[in-house]
């Protein structure tokens, strides 16, 4: 069931391949046409030019909040705040009209402490549709938010999910995969004998905060 949730979504970020606009290009750029991402047909729309994919549900919502996940030894919060048309744009070929899509989604921020030392906190970092790092979005039929993050400290970004736990509404599962990433920095710049993500992979329940 995981490898099919991952396979999917990876598909998904084929399509979606969130380059950022810019403050300046996106005043520049007009929404062309709208699809809703409740539409269970998974309209093949919603990354066309122009087009904005609205939460037309807003099933982003129950996502929303500060989440924590604790061990001995470490202290995980991570916090997702809700983005409307959130915006991507593709370079052309030369010669050729840029592309560019919006989507309504959310952004994510986290703090990461191990041992009692902090080792990233971008919590309080305020992002605009056009300025983040870390983004997701929902998307039916699928019950659950996936899209991409970045771990600052290891240097890498990778697909995510995140799953509302039937058992209670205060629970998430946060599954950020190591297989399925990019890296941020040059190759030659990374370690073989250091681990490559700092953060918690292979999924963690996680609790709500607020």
């Amino acid at each position: 069931m995981k490898n099919h949730v991952i396979s999917n979504i990876m598909k998904k970020q084929i399509i979606y391949i969130f380059l950022l606009c810019t403050s300046s290009l996106f005043a520049q750029y007009p929404v062309l046409t709208t699809t809703s991402l409740s539409n269970p047909d998974h309209d093949d729309q919603h990354s066309k030019h122009g087009n904005y994919a609205i939460d037309t549900n807003n099933d982003r919502q129950q996502y929303v909040g500060l989440w924590r996940y604790t061990t001995n030894d470490l202290l995980f919060e991570l916090k997702i705040v809700k983005l409307d048309k959130l915006c991507s744009s593709t370079p052309p070929p030369t010669g050729y009209t840029r592309k560019y899509s919006f989507i309504d989604g959310v952004v994510i921020t986290y703090k990461l402490v191990k041992n009692g030392i902090i080792i990233y906190d971008n919590l309080n970092t305020i992002f605009t549709n056009t300025n983040y790092h870390s983004w997701g979005y929902v998307e039916a039929p699928d019950d659950f938010l996936y899209g991409r993050m970045k771990d600052f400290n290891g240097g890498a970004t990778s697909i995510f999910t995140i799953t509302n736990l039937n058992t209670s509404p205060n629970k998430i599962y946060f599954d950020l995969s190591s297989m399925a990433y990019s890296l941020d920095r040059p190759k030659e710049t990374y370690q073989h004998d250091v681990k490559l993500f700092t953060l918690p992979t292979g999924g963690i329940e996680m609790i709500r905060v607020y």
